[in-house]
């Protein structure tokens, strides 16, 4: 620190050393989407819950519960895998040292590492129509379908708590089999510790140990696993041709089923 000027005292600011790296993810086991359906989150505010869909099929309800862009595109929102690295850094310790990146009550990862954009768009989609498979009586059909990625109506029985009583309901959701998808990370290296090694290992053990979507491992389950397959260091100005800053909205519009409504079902 030195005198300026003013006779005041200057302040001497080092670069923060900022690396961009593209990591690929892919699906270890199948992906169930279940997030807070628009409706249901109005009803949370207005204190007046939504009444109960009994009317739509299960390939409309599961629908509904996809995250797609403004194009279509299907995909999950950035904060979803966030959270999980968040979540995941208790795993991890910085550097050689005994300081874990994350805690039970917080987390230092937010000061040194961000995800690039709003959403995480599959990378495995295919162009025009995918194809909606739902199980009927221990088969499967197929359904035309919009969406990116081809996925299946998943309905099962579930247990809900009810006062001193458990009663069984139903639970409809979207499941995919096959994703995969590239994230950016920003990645402040000035930060004592702070390595590739570092974040790499932190979004491994977020794949392995928290998942993502519904019944993952950091829920006792076994969906949303998933693993990082390649991890390259990329210029700034490539950046924004690899990401999406398209807000992930929750639902496709249009399914048109190709057998009966009343007859789509799942045995649990």
């Amino acid at each position: 620190m030195s005198e300026n000027s003013n006779g005041g005292s200057s302040v001497t600011l080092s670069k923060a050393n900022i690396v961009f790296v593209r990591a690929h993810c892919v699906g270890e086991t199948n992906l169930l989407l279940n997030p807070m359906t628009p409706e249901v989150l109005e009803g949370l505010r207005t204190k007046k819950p939504q009444p109960k869909d009994t009317e739509s099929a299960v390939v409309q309800v599961c629908a509904r519960k996809l995250y797609v862009d403004e194009d279509g595109n299907m995909g999950i929102p950035t904060d979803n895998l966030f959270s999980a690295m968040v979540l995941a850094g208790r795993e991890v310790k910085l550097g050689g040292g005994k300081t874990k990146v994350s805690t039970a009550t917080g987390s230092k990862l937010p000061g040194f590492c961000n995800i690039v954009g709003q959403s995480l768009l599959f990378t495995n989609r295919r162009k025009g129509t995918g194809m909606v498979s739902v199980s009927k009586g221990g088969r499967d059909f197929e359904h035309e379908g919009k969406g990116t990625v081809s996925w299946i109506a998943d309905s099962r029985r579930g247990v809900m708590a009810s006062g001193a009583n458990s009663i069984a309901v139903n639970i409809s959701r979207p499941r995919i089999t096959e994703w995969e998808f590239d994230v950016i990370l920003r990645i402040n290296l000035s930060v004592e510790s702070v390595t590739q090694q570092v974040i790499a290992d932190v979004l491994q053990a977020a794949g392995r140990t928290s998942g993502l979507g519904d019944y993952r491992p950091s829920k006792k389950g076994t969906y949303g696993i998933f693993t990082v397959e390649s991890w390259e260091k990329v210029r700034e100005s490539d950046v924004e041709a690899h990401t999406s800053e398209c807000e992930m909205r929750i639902g496709l519009d249009v399914i048109e089923t190709t057998k009966p409504d009343e007859e789509v079902e799942r045995k649990p």
